[in-house]
């Protein structure tokens, strides 16, 4: 009989990680009572009902045109709500759905020493399924149903026979990398624990054990990034890490050493990724509070200080500038509270698959409104066109040539500076531009492409503005010349543009942005793409489906020199304040079109701020005014009276 040791290791694993059986709530019924009238439901911008049966079900997933289903179909979430409904009422048909389920998936990929992964199901799928420290899965639940009639010997055999056969499968094919490693030796650990004492158990527990242990040394980097530089999915990590950190303690027998610094640096960057209205900044595969669907507004902060408090850390919250050098992102905002201002600066090192051709994009939001977003996920769907577009270039407020994709290398010479009140940011990405479409990668090849580079150069001053500055120096393109973009993707709402007046703003009913653009190439136009579909441009995800949202491009049709440069000036304006009246002038600071550049603001209060710097942070300053330094960045407001009120000097060893 296994059923006893099962249940008393439940019982060891509840004891550390408390109930990961979900409450029986109105949720948890929804699930439960459709997947017994034989209906599953697909997560995707939404909850999606999938009429498949009980038995004889596909599960190849033809239901749906969607690679993503087929996963989730596999993966059996709804296990856990059938187990919860199960403990909480006692009801039979719970039981009997669950092991109607999983009966026919075991008829339709028999136990054998042969056994393998077949069609879509992969090694993740696999995992889920099986269960790990955060969904119970096949072996999760089974504690919970093995009083009722439903799980009796023979099936419970049954799927315990099965459950070695895809074990076994899995030690031996192990992934290579990313959350797919973690999470085979997340579910290796706790089915090694679970299973004991069956034959194998424990060499599976103690061997995962390592990978668990190998995994964590190489896929978290110094700055607490976990290497697939994704808010989202580094957050499953991290939670992941949490918890064999607290099975290592609960069971030193395991020999599991967690380094607790290294899961408070990940919960740290977990925190520096979350928009002030509680969701991700959705950068790359992951979703903000519009489309969000797996975690709650504001798990980061709850999750760490959660863990902050188990491991005796100071409830203290991080720097309001934070620069991720290993993750090539800075998260910057002006408070902890959700009215912050906050402002993500996205140069990425190349993450994997996960990761979009999103390199030198911004995010903003204002007042803790979203302003300036990035689409994040879409669908993992690519016959879907927005699931393309969700990944592209386009879809980001960053430049591009030809509505080209950038690919996926890293940018070069990122650097962040910091001082009172202001936030710089300067990166490079040299990889061109390509024709290609990228999915999971570029399965058709990038194409014949555009050699480029783009430089963005970026300082917030907080309070005031944010400026942009963008360098694009092209390649030649043969008989052809490129034109090159700049977008701004809004989120959903009215925006203005005065092309003549170089201006362009929003008109909500909360926070707005004023957009200037003193320093456009001759030629360049202002355009706004909304709902478009050839090619697709001005959409955004949004839970239950996608929505139109403007996006404001600068275009140079054609570029026909070899070098762009472009100077915007962002304003915040928090809700209720008006558009303020202010003018931008830029040039040399001679008085000619020669570097160093200022760019000077005057605004209807009659203070006036001057900003000075040269070409990609690459020369001193030298003299301008009553300032001479080495500096390759300097700010200063002045008041009505051209009284300095605030000097920053950026990059410098002197200034006089």
């Amino acid at each position: 009989m296994i059923n006893e040791p099962i249940a008393e290791n439940a019982r060891r694993l509840a004891l550390v990680w408390g109930d990961r059986i979900p409450a029986w709530d109105d949720a948890a019924r929804t699930v439960a009572d459709n997947a017994v009238a034989g209906v599953l439901f697909f997560s995707c911008n939404g909850e999606h009902p999938v009429q498949v049966g009980r038995q004889q079900v596909q599960w190849q997933g033809p239901h749906l045109p969607d690679y993503e289903w087929t996963a989730q179909l596999n993966r059996f979430f709804f296990l856990a709500a059938l187990a919860s409904g199960y403990r909480a009422t006692g009801n039979a048909e719970y039981a009997q759905a669950a092991r109607d389920y999983i009966e026919d998936w075991i008829q339709t990929h028999p136990a054998g020493p042969a056994w393998q992964t077949v069609g879509r199901d992969n090694t993740l799928n696999l995992g889920i399924r099986m269960g790990t420290s955060q969904w119970p899965g096949w072996l999760g639940t089974l504690p919970v149903f093995l009083d009722s009639r439903a799980y009796d010997d023979a099936f419970v055999a049954r799927l315990v026979a099965s459950a070695g056969c895809q074990l076994a499968f899995l030690q031996k094919h192990l992934p290579g990398e990313g959350n797919w490693r973690l999470t085979s030796a997340d579910t290796l650990i706790v089915a090694g624990i679970l299973l004991e004492p069956q034959p194998g158990a424990t060499p599976m527990r103690d061997f995962a054990v390592r990978v668990l242990q190998d995994a964590f040394r190489r896929q978290v980097l110094p700055d607490g990034a976990h290497t697939e530089r994704n808010p989202s999915y580094h957050h499953w990590m991290a939670k992941v890490m949490e918890r064999f950190w607290e099975l290592g303690r609960a069971l030193p027998e395991l020999g599991l050493t967690v380094n607790p610094a290294v899961v408070a640096r990940m919960y740290d960057y977990s925190l520096a990724s979350m928009a002030p209205d509680g969701g991700w900044n959705a950068l790359h595969d992951c979703q903000s509070a519009r489309n969000r669907l797996y975690e709650e507004l504001g798990a980061a902060r709850k999750d760490r200080a959660a863990f902050r408090s188990k491991a005796g850390l100071p409830d203290t919250l991080p720097p309001l500038s934070q620069y991720f050098p290993d993750a090539g992102q800075a998260c910057l905002r002006d408070s902890w509270e959700p009215t912050a201002t906050y402002l993500v600066f996205d140069a990425t090192q190349w993450g994997g698959a996960h990761c979009h051709q999103s390199s030198n994009g911004l995010v903003l939001y204002v007042a803790g409104e979203p302003v300036l977003v990035d689409p994040g996920f879409f669908t993992y769907n690519f016959a879907d066109p927005l699931g393309i577009y969700g990944k592209s270039t386009r879809a980001h407020n960053t430049a591009n040539l030809n509505g080209w994709n950038q690919v996926g290398t890293n940018p070069a010479g990122t650097r962040h500076f910091s001082c009172p009140g202001h936030d710089a940011v300067i990166s490079t990405y040299e990889g061109g531009y390509w024709p290609g479409r990228y999915l999971w990668n570029f399965p058709e090849g990038c194409g014949a492409g555009i050699q480029a580079a783009h430089t963005r150069a970026m300082l917030w001053v907080r309070g005031r503005f944010i400026v942009v500055i963008d360098e694009i120096v092209r390649s030649p393109a043969g008989d052809a010349d490129p034109f090159l973009e700049i977008n701004w993707q809004f989120e959903r709402g009215p925006v203005k543009v005065d092309e003549a007046a170089g201006r362009a703003w929003t008109e909500w009913a909360g926070a707005n942005l004023l957009m200037l653009f003193p320093g456009m190439p001759a030629g360049m136009r202002l355009a706004v793409h909304e709902g478009e579909n050839d090619p697709p441009r001005g959409w955004l995800p949004a839970e239950g489906g996608y929505i139109t949202a403007p996006q404001l491009a600068q275009e140079l049709r054609p570029m026909r020199s070899r070098e762009a440069t472009c100077v915007t000036v962002l304003i915040p304006v928090a809700s209720g304040s008006k558009i303020p009246a202010v003018k931008a002038r830029l040039g040399g600071v001679t008085g000619t079109d020669a570097p160093p550049w200022r760019l000077t603001l005057e605004w209807g209060s009659g203070e006036r701020d001057d900003l000075v710097w040269t070409s990609g942070f690459k020369h001193m300053i030298g003299a301008v005014d009553d300032l001479f330094t080495d500096g390759s960045l300097a700010h200063w407001t002045r008041d009505p009276t051209g009284l300095i009120q605030a000097r920053a000097v950026f990059d410098s060893t002197f200034q006089a």
